[in-house]
Formats: C-alpha cells, sequence, structure tokens
C-alpha cells in the first residue's frame, strides 16, 4: 500500500521542508559527508555513485520519485554514497 500524508500532516510539516530544484550531473550529496537533513526525490531522479581506489567515480543505482537519501542524517554517519541529479 502507498503512504499518504493528510492534508493536516503536510501543513504540519511545511515549516520544516523546503524545496531545492538541481541541475543535470549538479551534486546532491557527498560521499563521506555526514549529511544535515534527508532529502525526498519528488521529481526526476538521482544517481548514486562510489570512487574506486584510482579515483574513478562510478554509478551503482538510480533513485526515482518517492525515495529519499541522507538517511545517515539520523544517525550522524558519512554518507557511503555519492548523490547526483
Amino acid at each position: 500500500t502507498e503512504l499518504r500524508l493528510t492534508l493536516a500532516d503536510q501543513q504540519f510539516l511545511a515549516p520544516y521542508a523546503r524545496v531545492v530544484r538541481y541541475g543535470t550531473d549538479e551534486i546532491v550529496q557527498y560521499a563521506g559527508m555526514v549529511p544535515t537533513a534527508m532529502t525526498f526525490i519528488v521529481a526526476g531522479s538521482v544517481r548514486l555513485t562510489v570512487t574506486d581506489a584510482d579515483g574513478t567515480v562510478l554509478p551503482f543505482a538510480t533513485l526515482n520519485e518517492g525515495s529519499f537519501i541522507g538517511v545517515t542524517a539520523l544517525t550522524r554517519q558519512p554518507n557511503l554514497a555519492g548523490a547526483y541529479a
């Protein structure tokens, strides 16, 4: 089943949320950094990447609308992956 926020829930959360737009290939999240917030994808997609031993950036997953990144903001741990719009 799909989880939807009620209008009352949306209104309660609105002061704590902001809409941020990213351009193609713009960095959304840096690997190795502790995020300060979670990011929810409401349109478009985000490419997750890792960097190998010789510095080559390798894509390994694509997240789409309804997905989120930055869950380590809750645990205060660094991101393992980079994320690009």
